[in-house]
């Protein structure tokens, strides 16, 4: 965030509300919305060496999400006045073919 807040200010603050867009689509979308073991910062967007989001969880609430074998999926956008993010998590099938 301060990387892209020096080179472009607006930039980091869109970033800052992607990530924001993020946990609260994630938040929904496990069903919790800001209840625990749902929390701000037991939930963190990360990116691979893609560029692409990914959600990293952390104590009570990683604990929660593996012992529901979930998984999530995230994407996330900004424009100049708007940031959007949208979250989809699916049960992982435990049956091995």
């Amino acid at each position: 965030w301060r990387a892209r807040s020096q080179r472009w200010p607006e930039r980091g603050v869109r970033y800052l509300a992607t990530r924001f867009s993020a946990k609260e689509a994630f938040s929904k979308a496990i069903g919790l919305g800001m209840r625990m073991p749902m929390t701000w910062r037991l939930c963190e967007v990360g990116k691979l060496a893609s560029g692409q989001p990914h959600i990293v969880l952390h104590g009570e609430l990683k604990t929660w999400f593996e012992a529901k074998s979930l998984s999530a999926h995230i994407s996330v956008t900004d424009e100049t006045d708007y940031a959007a993010s949208f979250c989809v998590v699916e049960i992982a099938d435990k049956k091995s073919f």
